[in-house]
């Protein structure tokens, strides 16, 4: 049996969220974490992709070629879905109008443990979408015979997945995620807001042309320094990052000259925490760059009515650091809750996650930001049996005769 498994890694940004998010010339840091989502193709009869999400409880079926229907089951799940739903139809229809002929395909994606918390959310922020649209744009890719390791594949990889990711999202991402999944731990500075045209004029010629195009943006890779271990830990969110986002970007409409005073602050501290990184680093002095991004970003949030570090996980943090030994500690992202890291030595690597525990949060001992030198730690082609070991693993029996698409 004709079969491909490509896998793609989640991500921890570290810094510079809003800076990211709302300009274009400003970079963030983000690293690539050792969990990981596959995506597997195998061969089907016929004109249609049937896709198979057993982790959301997900099944659908798409029919090749322009205008194709496509169904899904449950139907209340269709958001969850269209990740991987604009993942394949935004690369086959690149390829159909790259000349080549499209043939049936089935396709499962798995992601490895941790990406899940059974707090009623699905995930918890870890990039899984990110790369699950990466990994399934660069199984397709793999499955028609394209080199996926040649750096001019890898950028079609990546504007692919942008745009598909970009209106599953509703027209909107700076694109990080993306590419932290396609080139592991990163300086990232993200492409103009305007580079993704509205999916309406998204034409087979229009996603020929964007994809074979070059991107205004840049890619920097850069891991932590040896010897820094990453405490994660996960809490329950306590406000929606995209309202967050919504409400300083008012604040750069309407406040201009207090919005640019932060985010210039915001930019050198980021600038220094990441110069520290590529000199090798590590102790207090890394902790301390990191907390000064940490309260700046806290302050962008007072003064645009954002709650970016809620009472309780302030003192959270403040606590790993003073008690735990921890050289500094943040949270995630736009804030509100979710998760969080520390940067400490291996000395003090449980010591931080138990002061994680006892302050609320659900420590993953066992998640890291990777560093590894054995592997490419971006979307890599993975051995077949690594994905059929995942699926034993979760208990999920995936080639039984009925596991495939079913009928509404």
């Amino acid at each position: 049996m004709k079969e491909t498994v490509v896998s793609a890694p989640g991500k921890f940004l570290l810094t510079g969220e809003y800076l990211v998010a709302l300009e274009s010339d400003r970079p963030a840091y983000s690293a690539a974490i050792n969990r990981r989502v596959f995506s597997w193709i195998g061969e089907l009869e016929g004109r249609s992709v049937t896709i198979n999400m057993p982790q959301f409880g997900i099944v659908g079926k798409m029919d090749i070629g322009d205008g194709g229907k496509t169904e899904v089951y449950p139907t209340s799940k269709r958001r969850q879905f269209r990740y991987i739903e604009n993942a394949v139809e935004f690369t086959l229809r690149y390829l159909k109008e790259a000349g080549v002929s499209l043939e049936g395909m089935h396709i499962i994606t798995l992601n490895e443990r941790d990406f899940f918390r059974d707090w009623g959310i699905s995930k918890s922020r870890f990039g899984s979408s990110a790369a699950a649209t990466v990994a399934t744009v660069g199984a397709i890719f793999s499955y028609y015979h394209r080199d996926i390791s040649n750096p001019e594949e890898r950028e079609r990889i990546f504007n692919l997945s942008q745009m598909a990711h970009h209106h599953s999202q509703g027209g909107f991402g700076s694109g990080f995620d993306v590419s932290t999944s396609l080139n592991g731990s990163q300086v990232y500075t993200r492409f103009p807001e305007d580079n993704i045209p509205p999916k309406a004029t998204l034409t087979n010629k229009v996603i020929l042309n964007r994809t074979d195009s070059k991107w205004t943006y840049s890619m920097r890779s850069l891991g932590l320094p040896e010897g820094v271990e990453t405490a994660i830990a996960v809490t329950r969110g306590l406000d929606n990052p995209i309202e967050m986002l919504s409400r300083v970007r008012h604040m750069k409409s309407s406040r201009q000259d207090i919005y640019g005073d932060v985010m210039n602050k915001l930019d050198v501290a980021n600038r220094d925490f990441v110069s520290l990184l590529e000199r090798g680093v590590r102790g207090e002095e890394i902790g301390q760059a990191l907390t000064r991004t940490r309260l700046l970003t806290r302050e962008l949030g007072e003064k645009s009515g954002v709650v970016i570090e809620p009472p309780h996980i302030r003192a959270a943090l403040d606590n790993v650091v003073s008690m735990g030994g921890a050289w500094g500690a943040k949270l995630q992202g736009a804030g509100g809750g979710y998760s969080a890291i520390a940067l400490c030595s291996m000395e003090h690597f449980y010591h931080s996650c138990g002061i994680m525990s006892t302050a609320g949060f659900t420590p993953l001992s066992d998640m890291r930001v990777d560093n590894s030198t054995e592997k490419p730690i971006g979307m890599r082609l993975e051995d077949p049996q690594t994905f059929h070991d995942l699926a034993n693993s979760l208990g999920l029996a995936l080639f039984e005769p009925d596991h495939g698409y079913h009928e509404n």
